[in-house]
């Protein structure tokens, strides 16, 4: 249900980026994804910033990465212990990353 809800929100954001298997069954409790534009290490210091806890880099798969043509990724991990209102707040992380970083890095109120 995290997995799933979590897509349906990168699914919103067309900046976002997504990668594995489309298939929530396939998948598991695994989101590895880019924001395009961005360095997956300042997507993650984004996502910090907010609370929200990612891991960014090659997540010790170098050669997936370079089959992808990829860098790094940034990767949202769900298991037992985290809540679907957590998901919802990673949601409303990734727009608000997406939108400070299309502000040239300017809040809302700043821009």
């Amino acid at each position: 249900e995290l997995t799933s809800r979590a897509l349906e929100l990168f699914a919103l954001e067309p900046e976002a980026v997504v990668y594995g298997p489309t298939g929530v069954k396939s998948r598991g409790g695994i989101v590895s994804f880019n924001i395009a534009g961005l360095h997956s290490h300042d997507v993650g210091t984004a996502f910090d910033l907010s609370g929200i806890a990612v891991r960014v880099g090659h997540h010790c798969c170098q050669p997936l990465m370079t089959k992808l043509k990829l860098g790094s990724t940034a990767r949202a991990s769900f298991y037992l212990y985290n809540t679907l209102e957590e998901v919802e707040t990673l949601g409303r992380v990734l727009r608000k990353t997406v939108s400070f970083f299309k502000a040239g890095g300017k809040t809302p109120v700043e821009a």
